[in-house]
């Protein structure tokens, strides 16, 4: 019955798929422009006819497995031997093992000496040297003054940097022939032991300027 059905199945599907008689224009699914509804028609058509195929197919007799005498399948009704009951062991008592708790022995810090500082030697300072004496002569680099020492002919050329020039201190009458002098109203003047003239327009000589 089962090879019948799957050739009238089979016979069904050629049909519809070489469309005899117009039979697949019948079939919405299968007669659908989209592939993806006419492929799922051809796979329920198929399915159909599998299922059909399958219910028709005759069941499968089983032969039960009773090989053997026929005593063997009577159950059993030896009594087992009833297990006899055994004394369990009472449990001994382990003693607990008492622990000895090790007692640290006391570190001792090593003593560290302190380093004595060693004393720092300062250097001394020199003590400044004396302040010259000008004798009441103006400071300058060349220690000029009023003390005593030697007349001054040729003085520097930035004397009068350093003292209080007349306007022609640098004109004298005769030249080298003049040293410095203080006028009397504080000025200098290059015309020291010149014969007349000395400090003329400003109160006349004072004093001499001498070199160290």
């Amino acid at each position: 019955m089962a090879g019948l059905i799957l050739a009238v199945g089979l016979v069904v599907i050629l049909l519809v798929a070489f469309n005899a008689r117009g039979i697949r224009g019948r079939i919405p699914m299968l007669r659908s422009p989209n592939k993806v509804v006419a492929a799922a028609g051809w796979s329920l058509l198929v399915l159909v006819w599998l299922t059909v195929a399958g219910l028709a197919a005759p069941p499968t007799p089983t032969s039960p497995s009773t090989s053997g005498p026929p005593s063997a399948l009577k159950p059993s009704t030896a009594t087992s031997p009833s297990p006899r009951a055994t004394a369990s062991p009472s449990p001994v008592a382990t003693p607990t093992p008492t622990q000895t708790v090790a007692t640290p022995a006391p570190t001792q810090k090593a003593v560290v000496a302190a380093a004595t500082p060693k004393p720092t030697v300062r250097a001394t300072a020199p003590p400044p040297p004396a302040a010259f004496n000008y004798c009441g002569a103006p400071s300058n680099p060349w220690h000029y003054n009023f003390c005593g020492g030697s007349v001054i002919y040729s003085p520097p050329s930035n004397f009068c940097t350093y003292f209080s020039c007349i306007a022609n201190f640098w004109h004298e009458d005769i030249p080298n022939d003049g040293y410095v002098i203080q006028c009397a109203d504080g000025m200098f003047s290059l015309s020291g032991g010149e014969a007349g003239g000395v400090c003329s327009y400003h109160g006349g000589p004072r004093r001499s300027l001498y070199a160290p």
